[in-house]
């Protein structure tokens, strides 16, 4: 990153909104699984609580990820670093 405070949160803000604008644009139910993930939810408890299989939240889970990701292309590197550090 930058020694500059300024431009360093700058940069994390512009990161976090590609992030928000690209789970606006999941659907509801990805943006759930996304969400309840996230948050440490286990893919069984998650099928529990939507009413879906497990199957059906791996491969929401993993579609979501994976659009995530080409949304925000390298920026998606620097994302895991302000929610991991």
């Amino acid at each position: 990153m930058t020694d500059d405070p300024v431009i360093e949160c700058a940069v994390e803000e512009d990161v976090v909104n590609k992030f928000y604008e690209a789970i606006d644009k999941l659907s509801e139910q990805q943006r759930q699984v996304l969400f309840m993930s996230m948050e440490g939810a286990k893919v069984k408890d998650i099928a529990e609580q939507l009413g879906i299989s497990e199957n059906s939240v791996k491969t929401q889970k993993k579609r979501a990820y994976a659009f995530v990701c080409s949304e925000l292309g390298e920026s998606w590197v620097m994302l895991f670093f302000i929610l991991f550090s």
